[in-house]
């Protein structure tokens, strides 16, 4: 009887490493990269390279640091969570930022790139924004892209395209999803919400805005939270 337990023991001991094994198998993966701009006012955005960066994983603490001497600040083999990075150059004030990685596919690994920026000032000092949320509306004319002081098209935007879900296709829903989405300092989609549009389509377009980049809103030189809206229009 003993004998068999320990049998038994053994077997369900060998299936939990091979389940554990497995899961963590299908667990995806990503690599993340970091795009750092200096933003000072009405000069030009200009890239900036051999950084301190050290990235954080909020859940694990387990920390990680790139190389100083790398042109582009890299991390792999990351799991979707929540982390922190902190990046400090001498000549420019240190940058923390906290932000929540999704890394999607199985079969491949995807190289996941974001922009921050930093401004001039004290390496002892911590980089602090604007908490206020405005909109276009609340600061008029003023209201401008810092891509316009860098030489590039002052309406350089990357408006991801949303996917037609099979759902919605299959009932032939179409229409106008309008979404609301705040955008933080660097110009990245924090909040989408869907206001407007057929049910079926409005989380399709939430991804799609999730996944859109804007170059920073600049009000009187500093960059600002803001608010506006994405209007998607699904035709089958």
């Amino acid at each position: 009887m003993i004998n068999k337990l320990s049998k038994l023991g053994l077997l369900l001991l060998l299936l939990g490493v091979l389940f554990s094994n497995y899961s963590n198998a299908q667990t995806p993966v990503c690599n993340l990269q970091f795009d750092i701009f200096n933003l000072n006012g009405e000069q030009p955005i200009q890239t900036i390279e051999n950084v301190k960066t050290v990235l954080i994983d909020l859940a694990t603490k387990q920390t990680t640091e790139s190389s100083v001497h790398s042109k582009t600040p890299s991390f792999t083999n990351l799991t979707s969570g929540k982390y922190k990075i902190e990046i400090v150059k001498d000549g420019y004030q240190r940058r923390i930022k906290e932000f929540e990685l999704s890394c999607k596919k199985i079969d491949e690994i995807v190289t996941i790139s974001k922009v921050l920026y930093l401004q001039k000032g004290d390496v002892k000092e911590v980089t602090k924004f604007d908490a206020a949320v405005f909109s276009a509306k609340d600061v008029g004319k003023e209201f401008k892209s810092s891509a316009s002081n860098s030489g590039i098209d002052s309406n350089a935007k990357i408006i991801a395209k949303p996917k037609y879900p099979a759902a919605a296709r299959a009932v032939k829903a179409t229409g106008v999803v309008e979404v609301q989405v705040t955008l933080d300092e660097d110009g990245e989609v924090a909040i989408a919400d869907a206001i407007s549009g057929h049910p079926l389509l409005r989380q399709a377009a939430e991804t799609a805005a999730r996944e859109s980049r804007f170059p920073p809103t600049l009000f009187k030189g500093q960059p600002l939270i803001v608010t506006g809206i994405i209007v998607y229009n699904f035709v089958p």
